[in-house]
This record gives C-alpha cells, structure tokens and sequence, in this order.
C-alpha cells in the first residue's frame, strides 16, 4: 500500500463521490431501498450484490411506483434495450 492512499475498506466512498449528481429520491422511497440493503447485508449477501441491487432499485424508483408490482412489471417489459439486460431487474431471489 502507498503511503497516502485510502484504505481498502474507504474504496467503495471514493467511487460514491466519482459519481454525478443524480435527481434526489423521495425520503420514503430512499428508507426503503436502504431497509432492503440492510436486511440483505444481514442474511449475508456480499457487498457488490449489495451495489448492484441499490442501483437497480434507485433506477426502478425514479421511473416507477416501487410499492405498485404491476407498474413495476409494465416498465420493465416496455423497457428499451436488451432482454439480459431486462433479466437483472427480475432475477428470482429469495429474501427472507
């Protein structure tokens, strides 16, 4: 390690602030993606599952009604581009 760089665990704050500035979320909507995140991080799941997740759900919530499942679906399928890409978002999980 040189001297001078972050520490590993600082590694995921520098990418946070790399990123642009994105329209803000509803405070509801962000407590309930960070509840998921947290709920999943308590079962186990790793960190860049944990990404990945938070960023699909952000994108869902600034598009759609995240507490209605057939606005959800509706999006998704009408969504342009491809259908692996479409498959991130509806990945069967369990989440217990």
């Amino acid at each position: 390690m040189n001297p001078g760089s972050p520490a590993p665990q600082a590694g995921i704050l520098d990418q946070a602030r790399l990123r642009p500035q994105q329209a803000d979320l509803r405070p509801s909507v962000k407590g309930k993606i960070i509840n998921t995140l947290f709920h999943l991080k308590n079962i186990g799941k790793a960190e860049s599952t944990l990404r990945g997740y938070s960023y699909r759900l952000s994108y869902l919530a600034k598009h759609v009604d995240l507490d209605d499942p057939e606005a959800v679906k509706e999006f998704i399928a009408n969504k342009r581009g491809e259908s692996s890409h479409k498959d991130g978002f509806v990945k069967p999980t369990t989440i217990t």
